[in-house]
């Protein structure tokens, strides 16, 4: 990362050989990021921006490391496309993620440990909800219901206290937005987020789980099944099948 000179004496400051003060650095693909530092580490907000000048995203940083508000946003710089509160490596408390349009795709709860815990509402693009159940410890447990784009629901999916998949209940109300939802669990076909998660499979076994960049598998392990049976365990390292 190179340094941008700046005529504004007041950035990109070194006191006693450390960065301190309000800094502003380019990328080689374009991208600036500003933000200040505090004898050598990042400290407040710090916003990235594209090299076309739109927002990509505002984290806050605490000695040096992402820890407080983060929001990323779509192409335009405008739209969120997600927000919650970062602690060093996973979500914190409340989160929520949008689809392009603006409306609200999920919103969820993550315990101290980045686990989801309590109520998780998933979001059609319209804004009806797609899905609401409520997770403990980072597993769904009770019941899950399923609801079409008109908000009538269709289906509801029965989960033990320790999240084990235990039945289905079909309502006869609404119809099944299409088979990629009949197939796979809510994570799996709206999942984008970044940080620890275990995705799991309609039937509930365990699709995904590990450490995800925008909902890319980057360090973890991916579990292939065929006629409900396990055949294979691909495991992942930097983004690539080792």
């Amino acid at each position: 990362m190179s340094i941008v000179a700046q005529d504004d004496d007041a950035i990109n400051q070194m006191v006693d050989g450390k960065k301190n003060g309000l800094w502003r650095t380019r990328q080689k693909n374009g991208k600036t990021q500003e933000g200040s530092y505090i004898a050598g580490r990042k400290d407040g907000e710090w916003k990235t921006t594209r090299a076309d000048g739109t927002t990509e995203s505002i984290v806050t940083f605490s000695n040096g490391v992402a820890r407080g508000r983060a929001i990323y946003f779509y192409s335009d710089g405008k739209t969120i496309m997600e927000e919650g509160i970062w602690n060093i490596d996973h979500w914190e408390g409340e989160y929520s993620r949008c689809h392009e349009n603006g409306n609200k795709a999920v919103q969820f709860v993550y315990n101290k440990d980045g686990k989801r815990e309590g109520r998780q509402i998933y979001y059609h693009e319209n804004g009806k909800i797609m899905y609401d159940g409520n997770w403990t410890n980072g597993k769904v447990t009770g019941t899950l219901a399923m609801y079409d784009k008109n908000g009538q629901k269709y289906m509801e999916r029965h989960y033990s206290t320790n999240g084990k998949f235990e039945s289905n209940d079909s309502n006869v109300s609404g119809t099944a937005p299409d088979e990629q939802t009949q197939t796979n669990s809510p994570e799996y076909e709206t999942f984008t987020g970044s940080g620890k998660y275990t995705l799991y499979n309609r039937d509930g076994t365990i699709q995904r789980k590990g450490y995800f960049e925008n909902g890319k598998l980057i360090n973890g392990e991916h579990f292939i099944y065929k006629d409900g049976k396990q055949i294979r365990k691909d495991v992942y390292k930097n983004g690539k099948k080792l």
